[in-house]
């Protein structure tokens, strides 16, 4: 029997109940059967970077000076994703115990997305990385969690009409609700405080750990989702650790 799809009342409906939530006690096991008992599906809008578009790239990473102590400011990896096996809490992209590199596409973003710690006046160290273009040979995918609410004079609006113009043109059952679903869950990226953060997580880890199950062959390796701490006028990126270690390097 097919599966009903959910009106744009009841994706909502769901959406608000999970803003309205604290999720700080749920499992990954509970999160992942909630979600998908609702939608059934999760499919997210791709933006596949071209050689030429990513070789200008530059993203940025702050780290507070007094996390690097003594010899460590000479090793670059202190300056890259925490350890794999390193349990740091929950992100706006990453399920405790499995971190993701995080990264800006602007430097002040960078520094803001510190929070506490940049509004106390501490010192940084801020890292340019750009990707090793005589390594990749393919398009890069980016999964794209855009939310209409960004601003125009975000450098990512561009993709906006992209996504719009896909789901315009594939006349298959469903995909205006799915294109829906998609832009709600796009606002839950901007909408989510820390208490909701499971939710946001889960996706994103279905997304970067779910899909490349082999870290060796990594098909999905880079979320982009708007910058909270700049009101949206930039973007974040949670990269796929094994892509970062093996196809970024800190440029300075």
């Amino acid at each position: 029997m097919e599966n009903k799809l959910l009106s744009n009342k009841e994706i909502d409906t769901f959406i608000i109940e999970l803003l309205n939530s604290d999720l700080n006690k749920l499992s990954y096991d509970k999160v992942h059967n909630s979600y998908y008992q609702k939608f059934k599906t999760l499919s997210i809008p791709t933006l596949f970077l071209q050689k030429d578009f990513s070789n200008s790239l530059s993203i940025f990473r702050s780290r507070p000076s007094y996390k690097i102590k003594g010899k460590d400011i000479y090793d670059y990896t202190k300056f890259s994703s925490p350890p794999a096996d390193k349990k740091i809490g929950f992100g706006r992209c990453n399920w405790d115990g499995c971190n993701v590199f995080y990264v800006s596409d602007n430097a002040l973003s960078s520094l803001k997305e510190t929070k506490e710690e940049y509004e106390n006046g501490n010192e940084f160290y801020l890292g340019e990385w750009s990707i090793k273009s005589e390594k990749i040979t393919n398009p890069i995918a980016v999964s794209s969690f855009l939310s209409d609410e960004i601003p125009l004079t975000n450098p990512w609006s561009f993709f906006l009409p992209k996504i719009k113009e896909f789901y315009n043109s594939n006349q298959k059952k469903g995909v205006e609700n799915l294109n829906y679903l998609n832009k709600r869950l796009a606002d839950l990226f901007i909408q989510a405080k820390s208490k909701q953060y499971r939710s946001t997580a889960f996706i994103s880890h279905q997304i970067i750990f779910g899909v490349n199950k082999n870290p060796l062959e990594v098909y999905f390796p880079i979320l982009l989702y708007p910058s909270i701490e700049s009101k949206s006028e930039s973007c974040n990126f949670a990269i796929h650790p094994a892509f970062a270690n093996e196809y970024m390097t800190l440029s300075k």
